[in-house]
């Protein structure tokens, strides 16, 4: 698997891995991205990819997280959808993880 492919499969399990932590319980207060990013599992990430212009409440961190998780997701369907309707001289075992990750990302 590429760079490419790995850095986007580490952002999609990043971002679950962030709208799934315990400590994000749903709350309508609204919070800095500091005090939303500092409970997550990997902060600096968090911090990197949230807007920082306005609090926003939990809820809406957690649905741009969502969101920008499914664009990935989407990205990453593409990219392996493209290389297996190329005509490829990969090894059958190439082609049989390019299909598994196709299967994994519908």
């Amino acid at each position: 698997m590429g760079a490419s492919k790995r850095s986007t499969l580490f952002c999609m399990i990043s971002l679950l891995m962030f709208f799934f932590h315990p400590s994000l319980a749903i709350t309508s207060l609204p919070a800095s991205v500091e005090l939303i990013c500092s409970s997550s599992q990997y902060p600096s990430f968090c911090k990197s990819y949230l807007p920082q212009d306005k609090p926003h409440t939990r809820q809406d961190h957690r649905r741009i997280s969502l969101n920008q998780s499914l664009s990935s997701a989407h990205n990453l369907l593409s990219l392996v959808q493209n290389y297996l309707s190329q005509p490829s001289t990969s090894t059958l075992v190439a082609i049989r993880a390019l299909e598994d990750c196709q299967l994994l990302a519908h």
